[in-house]
């Protein structure tokens, strides 16, 4: 459904108008728990692979969203998937010192993402983009204007990722120095008695 199928010189969607059609079936993800290493307090970034397979036989369009974004990170948070096809996509946990609250604070929780996938409306222009940066416009926008105008077509699947708990006797202590050397994050030890 799209009132004109204009694209600019970029091949970016010029017009909001097109609204996308539910896909049959919903994404399928593996694994569906994903479980993160805690013992050195989230001091270094991790990362993990998750799969989303298409099982449509048109491509779909995906988005990957969560509530804790600092906490995660996308290699693609968009993303088309060909007919009956799969993606890996990787997941990314930024160490602690990027993220806006205390480890503490996110360890020993499960966080949900929710992968939402669309079917592009019939009378989409082809071909269909194939930089990264096009398809995240494209995304946005289909996504955007789908929930305004069609709000109950997409499908959607959540997936899990478990940060485990930070251990009692690791500590995250930031000190300010005026020396040159950069001052690393000690793990306190226990006096013996």
């Amino acid at each position: 459904m799209s009132v004109s199928s204009a694209t600019s010189g970029s091949g970016l969607i010029e017009k909001e108008n097109y609204v996308g059609r539910t896909p049959e079936f919903e994404l399928v993800t593996s694994p569906k728990w994903i479980v993160f290493d805690g013992s050195d307090g989230y001091r270094r970034p991790q990362l993990s692979t998750v799969q989303l397979t298409n099982r449509d036989k048109e491509p779909v369009l995906f988005r990957l969203r969560g509530r804790d974004r600092a906490v995660m990170l996308f290699s693609n948070a968009y993303g088309i998937i060909p007919p009956e096809s799969s993606t890996d996509i990787t997941l990314i946990i930024p160490p602690a010192e990027q993220w806006h609250r205390d480890p503490n604070d996110f360890s020993g929780r499960r966080i949900r993402v929710v992968a939402e996938n669309l079917l592009l409306p019939s009378d989409f222009p082809l071909p269909l983009p194939t930089s990264q940066t096009k398809i995240t416009v494209l995304g946005r926008k289909l996504f955007h204007t789908t929930a305004t105008n069609a709000p109950l077509t997409r499908l959607y699947i959540k997936f899990n990722i478990l940060l485990p708990k930070v251990p009692d006797d690791w500590a995250l202590i930031e000190l300010k120095s005026t020396s040159k050397e950069p001052v690393t994050p000690t793990t306190p030890t226990t006096p013996t008695i």
